[in-house]
């Protein structure tokens, strides 16, 4: 999918498995430059997928985690309707409040997820349901479009409130609505008819796939280059370098045990900015006011 959003094949983005087992090995990188805005850089950052046989939930916290810290825009992709199922799969949000914090000073308790100083830094959320073939329709048969959707699938039911475990669905909805406050939903049709080109999709150009789906791609690529903003961390846009560095704090952070907090991150950043900054302009001075010598 990011390939195909970003005008990318298989020989020169994102590397695609057409098997049960994994391509993607937790989080690869692909940076491109903006054609209109050529001192900007887009980073596209594919993770590995949630759920994985082979690897256990706080691996999958982690990955997630660091996607969130370092996005201004997260894309999920799931297939097909949202379901019980889909919802239990995203258990790993829940446990974003246990694997992000907003500061190192002290300990952070379970209502802190909610305030606006926390949440400020995460991305926007843009669910993706791909070969999605029910109609949109409330249950007066009125058409409902893919945001209304969502929120419908996101209101918690009374009906599940007896179930008290971690995975419950209405903890995992309430979740995603308090930390993704910004969110939209898109669906796609599926690329191709034959199940056997279904399985090897990535190979195909994209001028065989269906029109149907090659136009809701189009719409959806223009939809994030318009939309998409600059990633923020306190306030302040993030260039490359410090970009690089925050990820190296935050990864430093998760292999450590640690739990990556965001402005103890960030403050680590601007300081070795500063010193960087404090070098530069020495050497400069050194050179347009040499010290005398004494002969």
């Amino acid at each position: 999918l990011l390939n195909q959003l970003i005008g990318r094949s298989v020989s020169n983005g994102f590397p695609v498995g057409g098997s049960i087992n994994a391509c993607t090995k937790g989080i690869w990188m692909l940076v491109t430059r903006m054609e209109d805005e050529p001192d900007t850089s887009t980073i596209y950052l594919d993770s590995e997928g949630l759920g994985s046989v082979d690897k256990d939930m706080d691996f999958d916290a982690h990955v997630f985690a660091l996607c969130v810290l370092l996005s201004s825009k997260i894309i999920l992709n799931t297939n097909g309707c949202i379901n019980s199922g889909t919802i239990e799969q995203l258990d790993t949000v829940v446990n974003l409040a246990r694997h992000i914090q907003l500061t190192s000073e002290g300990k952070r308790n379970a209502d802190d997820l909610s305030t606006d100083e926390f949440l400020r830094h995460f991305p926007e959320l843009v669910w993706v349901l791909r070969d999605f073939t029910l109609g949109l329709e409330d249950q007066n048969g009125n058409k409902m479009s893919p945001d209304e959707y969502l929120e419908r699938c996101l209101t918690t039911s009374s009906a599940s409130n007896k179930r008290k475990k971690l995975t419950d669905q209405n903890e995992i909805k309430t979740a995603l609505a308090t930390v993704f406050r910004k969110r939209h939903c898109v669906t796609l049709v599926r690329p191709v008819y034959d199940e056997n080109k279904l399985r090897v999709v990535s190979n195909e150009p994209l001028h065989r796939l269906r029109p149907e789906f090659r136009s809701e791609i189009k719409n959806l690529a223009k939809d994030l280059a318009e939309k998409t903003s600059n990633k923020m961390v306190s306030g302040r846009y993030l260039n490359g370098e410090a970009f690089a560095r925050l990820a190296q704090i935050y990864v430093r952070g998760i292999n450590t045990g640690a739990l990556p907090a965001i402005q103890s991150a960030w403050r680590s950043v601007i300081e070795i900015q500063e010193q960087q900054g404090l070098e530069k302009a020495l050497d400069i001075y050194g050179v347009l006011c040499p010290m005398p010598t004494l002969d």
